[in-house]
């Protein structure tokens, strides 16, 4: 190729170019057409010498390509099949047009730079009658064909000479044949011309130039009356639907139209309507009949039809607010099953907890596998399973028929119908797994508890009842697993922080020491070589940490004990000075050997043996000289004796009590009746009582630390601020807050404004 300008007879060498170029649309083929040659003659117009010929150049191609035209719109209104024939016409046309292109990029280049400084070119995107007029030789350039490349002159030309004679003269005899062929072919009919709409599609989108109207005419001549065609096939066809099948049916119908039409769209639309032939879809086999599938959708929950439920969610997901209305049914349903289920665990039993507990696991477990698989994950579903196992966890009364009344919550007292409450039996059930004298094993479960406990709003109440069990386990010694220990307190504290679980932290704390203690003990009774027994095991309970209630038991400890008694107590104040020691005799174990016909080993309580040794140089004594020798109360002497009565070790003979020497058991070892189950009851009931003490002062507390941080706060910004504070504790009421914010108001930590009676100012 040669680069050098000349002189060139430009009439001559257009004919040379414009016969090579009409082989690229002639319809029988193309002939072998020389590129580079085509390039050269391009070249040579451009840069001729004197004259430079690159307008006279763009014109004549502007001519021959509206004859070209002119030719196809003569072909495509002459043939039987419109359809089939422009697409046929389309194809070749736009790859000749390429072709051409390529061979021209020299003059488009040149043509943009002389065009620069003139007016611009009008903006025609749609089709009108002034475009239809045959272009002269002669004549100067239409605006609108100005400065525009070879390839896009060819598609303008396409646009106003075929599309529109196409449309104004010909009836839109090729839009309203397409629209047919994909009516058929959602009837399943199969027409053979199914592929041709695609090319069709696709020559409204390329003939338009890239302006700032984008796809106007794709929008106009064929998406709109798609669209609207859409729409009204598919309303007659969910109406047919709708009264021919049940409901499962119709959902399985709809969603397989919907799929095929989202397939057909992919296949012939641009992809800027795929939604909104969605739209026209989902508007037509959904929102026309969403409210009779929500009212199945409760059907569906009910019989567990998951199948259908899965399909009623992914129709009613595609449509505005679709799945609000059976997210509640959904939330509704999961409390009735529920509700449902406690009903037939009603009656207290030993067995109440683990049922309740593993019941309801199992239930969370397979709703959450349902929202997994059936509603993908959804995150409105897992709201709702929260919010169902909440307000579950939540009722105050798990077994009655209602949420009970708020003094009820406000004293402690126990509601109607058995008094236990989610926090309580979740601590009991944990109290079953960790307790070795149970025959439920571990196995993971406490893992999973703190699913159900995270839901719980009373975690106060919880720790409480917490407390009070860790508390029997471990100066009973009868956890499983201290690591299991460790592990489920562990778990609470990512739940609700470091400060949660600190008392029961200072229990474990306060068992090592002890541990660590009890053989230091021991090693100081060897080394003084008294010959003075070890078996005093002691446990020192820090107080405060401890959920011990009332105030230490004071007795008269029997000579055989005093002793021992008497030298831990000088051992550990020789090693903390300062510190007082009481001693918990109401919570302490014993161990006595007693030998009737052969020797027993008795597990007793302290008080029971103290009683006991009353009657070791005695067979006989009063229940008066037992009070006066131990110096005990009467209530807790009589407690002593009836559980040794009962036990067959002593008798009640009239106003006497005779050790009964003719005892005997089939077991060495015997574990007396203890009162624990009506301690623990007790220690219960006063750790309810307890609860609401303690929740006043966190809320004092709370509101303390806010008004000192902020100086001056709204009533209205106070309690959000108190709720926020405690949710990780429990869920305050309303009137408890107000109650605390008169408290202080009355101990002259905060005031009212005197400018506005809702603003609160600090003054401690």
């Amino acid at each position: 190729m040669s680069l050098q300008r000349k002189k060139i007879d430009f009439p001559v060498v257009y004919r040379e170019f414009e016969r090579d170029v009409r082989k690229l649309f002639q319809a029988n083929g193309f002939d072998p057409v020389p590129g580079i040659h085509l390039y050269q003659l391009v070249y040579n117009m451009c840069n001729s010498l004197p004259h430079i010929y690159s307008g006279e150049l763009y014109r004549n191609l502007l001519v021959f390509l509206d004859q070209q035209t002119d030719d196809i719109v003569r072909r495509v209104v002459e043939a039987n099949d419109v359809l089939k024939t422009y697409a046929l016409e389309w194809e070749r046309f736009e790859v000749a047009a390429g072709y051409m292109n390529k061979v021209c990029q020299y003059l488009n280049t040149t043509i943009a730079n002389e065009d620069k400084d003139q007016a611009p070119r009008s903006n025609d995107s749609d089709m009108d009658g002034t475009q239809l007029q045959n272009i002269s030789e002669t004549e100067p350039v239409p605006s609108r064909y100005r400065s525009l490349a070879i390839d896009m002159l060819a598609f303008a030309l396409w646009k106003d000479k075929v599309l529109f004679t196409l449309k104004t003269r010909c009836g839109n005899r090729l839009i309203l044949q397409v629209l047919d062929v994909i009516r058929r072919d959602r009837d399943r009919e199969h027409p053979t011309h199914l592929p041709l709409i695609r090319t069709v599609v696709q020559s409204l989108v390329k003939v338009q130039p890239q302006t700032s109207t984008g796809l106007s005419l794709y929008r106009i001549e064929f998406e709109k009356p798609f669209l609207a065609e859409t729409s009204q096939y598919y309303e007659q066809e969910s109406l047919r639907l709708i009264g021919s099948c049940t409901i499962s049916e119709y959902m399985k119908q709809a969603m397989a139209r919907i799929k095929e039409e989202e397939r057909r769209c992919r296949k012939f639309c641009d992809q800027s309507s795929f939604s909104k032939v969605a739209e026209s879809c989902d508007n037509q086999m959904i929102a026309l009949h969403q409210e009779k599938i929500k009212t199945e959708f409760k059907t569906m929950m009910e019989n567990e039809r998951l199948e259908d439920c899965s399909l009623a969610y992914q129709l009613l997901n595609r449509i505005r607010d679709g799945i609000k209305q059976i997210l509640a049914s959904y939330e509704i349903h999961l409390v009735s099953c529920a509700k449902a289920f406690l009903r037939t665990i009603a009656t207290p039993t030993t067995r109440m907890p683990v049922d309740y507990v593993e019941g309801l696991l199992e239930m969370h477990a397979r709703q959450l596998g349902y929202c997994i698989r059936y509603f993908h994950k959804d995150e409105d579903f897992l709201a709702s399973l929260d919010r169902a196992a909440r307000a579950i966890l939540n009722i105050t009364n798990p077994f009655g028929s209602g949420d009970g009344n708020s003094s009820a919550q406000m004293n402690g007292t126990p509601p109607p119908g058995g008094g236990f409450k989610s926090p309580e039996i979740l601590a009991r059930y944990c109290d079953i797994v960790l307790n070795k004298r149970s025959k439920v094993k571990e196995e993971g479960k406490l893992d999973r508890v703190i699913i159900l406990f995270k839901y719980l709003e009373d975690k106060d109440l919880f720790l409480s009842f917490y407390c009070t069990f860790l508390a029997n386990r471990l100066l009973n010694h009868s956890s499983t697993s201290l690591d299991q220990e460790y592990g489920l307190i562990s778990q609470l504290r990512e739940v609700c922080g470091v400060e949660y679980t600190s008392k029961l932290q200072r229990m474990f704390t306060d068992v090592t020491l002890s541990q660590d203690m009890d053989a230091a003990f021991a090693d100081h009774l060897q080394a003084r070589q008294s010959g003075q027994s070890s078996n005093l095991h002691v446990v020192i309970l820090t107080s405060g940490s401890w959920p011990v209630h009332g105030k230490p038991v004071e007795m008269s400890i029997p000579p055989l004990l005093q002793e021992s008694v008497t030298t831990f107590t000088s051992f550990y104040h020789s090693h903390y000075s300062g510190r007082k020691l009481s001693w918990l005799w109401q919570i302490s174990k014993a161990d006595v050997r007693a030998q009737f016909d052969r020797r027993y080993e008795l597990s007793v309580t302290m008080h029971q043996a103290c009683v006991l040794l009353v009657f070791n140089n005695n067979d006989v004594a009063t229940k008066r000289f037992v009070e006066a020798v131990l110096q005990l109360s009467e209530a807790d002497v009589d407690k002593a004796l009836q559980t040794l009565v009962e036990s067959k070790i002593l008798r009640r003979a009239d106003d006497n009590i005779v050790l009964n020497t003719n005892f005997t058991n089939k077991r060495t070892r015997i574990r007396v009746g203890h009162p624990e189950h009506q301690e623990n009851d007790r220690d219960l009931e006063t750790a309810k009582r307890q609860v609401d003490s303690d929740r006043r002062l966190f809320i004092q507390a709370a509101i303390v630390r806010i008004m000192k941080s902020r100086r001056k706060v709204s009533h209205t910004d106070l309690v959000s601020d108190v709720i926020q504070h405690s949710t990780t504790r429990f869920s305050p009421k309303i009137a408890q807050i107000k109650w605390c914010i008169e408290h202080l108001i009355e101990k002259q930590f905060i005031e009212r404004s005197a400018q506005q009676s809702d603003v609160y100012l600090y003054t401690a």
